[in-house]
């Protein structure tokens, strides 16, 4: 969707005798109030839908892909999303496990792998193999 397409549906949602004009102005005005709380508060959170927050990639080694010399890439300021919990409900996105849980599949899957290529899965609950295939799932 882009803006023209959100200010249609701005529009229908407003009411019936809303003109495209007014539902642009209150699209304007919501994605400029969103700004300003990012400039003054550093955080936007709206409740079921999700949290604008700033937030400051460090500098990192990188390479020059054209000269393949290695190099640092600076720090720089970003915004990022975190969905709220309806949003990603809507989305089909679902939490892969406490940080315990998946420590402990990552542990059985170590031990799973130290056991050679000819391990057929035998007698283990799945439990690791189906969360890390989530996690892998999520990240990429």
């Amino acid at each position: 969707m882009n803006k023209a397409a959100l200010v249609e549906e701005v529009q229908k949602l407003l009411s019936h005798g809303a003109s495209k004009a007014a539902a642009e102005r209150a699209t304007e005005a919501v994605l400029a109030a969103v700004k300003r709380g990012l400039r003054r508060d550093k955080e936007v959170a709206l409740v079921g839908f999700g949290t604008f927050a700033m937030a400051v990639r460090p500098v990192r080694n990188g390479f020059n892909p054209h000269t393949k010399r290695p190099m640092k890439i600076r720090a720089i300021k970003t915004i990022r999303f975190r969905p709220g919990a309806e949003l990603r409900g809507l989305a089909g996105v679902e939490q892969i496990g406490t940080l315990d849980e998946v420590e402990r599949a990552v542990e059985e899957s170590r031990s799973i792998l130290k056991l050679g290529s000819d391990w057929d899965g035998a007698g283990s609950s799945g439990y690791a193999e189906s969360t890390w295939n989530r996690a892998r799932t999520s990240l990429s």
